[in-house]
């Protein structure tokens, strides 16, 4: 895809990145306005924040300030009391402030996991060095921090919702879409002997990546929904399931004898069909081949047991998934 076909293809409503755009431009709009009229000595914090809440979906933006607004507000309490037991000894705040600036930075391991945790720290850092350079100003600093966070919270999540909204739906059926084309490329790839270990683990991983960005965003779009919750985890589940199989398949299929490897070779491009054929149709083809299956020894009897249940269980939750509401079931 040249250049001008990538602008093309996004110069349009349905583009989530020209929708973010427009939310983004608006969102920032309205937080400068606001700027204008509060008089705080830090008031940019407030559209600054705005910038870093504001995600492509609703999902994502909703968990980003949620996390963000706990994050501060613990941030704020805990650099307060060790700003308390310091008691303005400026010693014990520099080695107090060379520890949160640490744990920081150390924390932001954990931000695919929960963002608020890399705030909490970072937080608490920007506390400390505001307590080193402005002490006089410390307890008003503190509350229009915590109260710029929280208003720029509330504008993008409100936006996001009711302004051009991607819900993560989409992006979730997607993603099981994903996985389904990622396993027909990797039996392509065991087939034809063209993978390395190390490509295996690369794509295997881009999966898991994808996994951790989408799905809970996808929860907390949908109001921590139970239900949702489980769906997460039969696609992660299944998933995994797939990949552990097949690459006990790639190995089998190293120390084989010719005849073996052959007929693991056909299940593998019987394999392939059920997690290429569309959603609608989830007949299972290894049944016409329950023969060749059952001569082979009970452990490969039953990887593609696991892969053929794992493909009709993508496909139904794909299936369920797109015919779900775009914010609640």
């Amino acid at each position: 895809m040249t250049l001008l076909e990538l602008y093309k293809s996004n110069f349009s409503l349905q583009s989530i990145i020209l929708r973010r755009a427009i939310r983004m431009t608006i969102c920032l709009a309205i937080a400068s306005i606001f700027t204008i009229f509060m008089r705080y000595s830090h008031s940019f914090w407030l559209p600054l924040t705005v910038v870093i809440i504001m995600q492509p979906t609703i999902g994502g933006t909703l968990r980003k300030g949620l996390q963000r607004s706990m994050g501060t507000i613990i941030g704020i309490l805990l650099g307060g009391l060790l700003l308390w037991l310091a008691e303005g000894n400026l010693y014990i705040q520099a080695i107090l402030l060379l520890a949160a600036i640490f744990t920081a930075y150390y924390s932001q391991a954990f931000n695919q996991i929960n963002y608020g945790i890399f705030v909490i720290p970072l937080t608490m850092m920007v506390v400390l060095l505001l307590a080193s350079l402005i002490p006089q100003n410390i307890p008003d600093m503190l509350f229009e921090r915590c109260t710029d966070t929280i208003a720029a919270s509330i504008l993008v999540v409100l936006l996001s919702y009711f302004l051009l909204p991607n819900s993560t739906k989409h992006e979730a059926a997607l993603a099981i879409c994903q996985v389904r084309n990622t396993i027909v490329e990797l039996i392509e790839a065991i087939v034809e002997h063209n993978i390395s270990p190390i490509q295996y683990h690369q794509r295997v991983l881009a999966i898991i990546q994808t996994n951790q960005r989408i799905w809970p965003e996808w929860i907390y779009e949908n109001y921590f929904n139970k239900t949702n919750r489980v769906l997460y985890q039969q696609v992660v589940y299944s998933s995994e399931v797939c990949f552990e199989t097949l690459a006990a398949l790639k190995w089998q299929l190293v120390h084989a004898t010719p005849e073996k490897k052959q007929t693991l070779i056909n299940l593998l491009e019987l394999t392939k069909h059920e997690f290429a054929k569309p959603i609608s149709d989830i007949n299972p083809v290894l049944q016409n081949q329950q023969y060749t299956v059952q001569s082979l020894p009970i452990t490969e009897q039953l990887y593609f047991t696991r892969l053929q249940q794992a493909a009709q269980k993508l496909q139904m939750l794909e299936t369920k998934i797109s015919g779900m509401s775009a914010y609640m079931m």
